[in-house]
């Protein structure tokens, strides 16, 4: 499934490059984003499954040199397979009462950039949950591990738009 989630954020990439390049697009064909994207710096962002599908495409669109990937965001990322892609700068946000990846799998990927003399950094937002980095999933499926701090939707979001915006 993973693979499949890579494969699609590629398509939809060159999907992108297509629209900037021939000002066709999905809406009305207006020409919107005509010239309008530099592709050859992209960022990559994504939250659980897609923040491990975004090590896959970008591992992919190296090969594609008419797109560059210039950052990777993953928040709270699982991690089925060792996707590498290199000398890319890589962001892991990590929420410490995460439910879903309880063992905080993003760790495992983070590893690899250990030794990378690439620009990395991970945050382990104690009191953040799985859910809450994004604005779909609304229920707070964090850990029960302790009831003396959560953090509320909307601090984990301003953490997750402060630090990604940073990075």
């Amino acid at each position: 499934r993973v693979e499949a989630r890579g494969k699609l954020i590629v398509k939809f990439v060159k999907k992108l490059k297509d629209w900037n390049e021939n000002g066709t697009d999905l809406f009305d064909n207006s020409g919107q984003f005509k010239n309008q994207l530099n592709l050859a710096k992209i960022g990559l962002v994504g939250h659980s499954r897609s923040g491990e599908a975004i090590l896959a495409a970008a591992q992919s669109l190296k090969h594609d040199n008419s797109v560059s990937v210039g950052a990777i965001v993953a928040m709270a990322p699982n991690n089925e397979k060792s996707h590498q892609p290199g000398d890319i700068p890589y962001y892991l946000l990590q929420g410490v009462r995460d439910n879903d990846m309880f063992v905080l799998q993003g760790l495992v990927a983070y590893q690899y950039y250990e030794n990378q003399a690439v620009p990395k950094m991970k945050a382990l937002v104690y009191g953040a949950n799985h859910n809450f980095f994004n604005t779909e999933l609304k229920k707070d499926d964090g850990l029960i591990v302790d009831n003396l701090f959560k953090m509320e939707a909307e601090e984990q979001q301003e953490v997750t738009r402060t630090t990604v915006t940073a990075f």
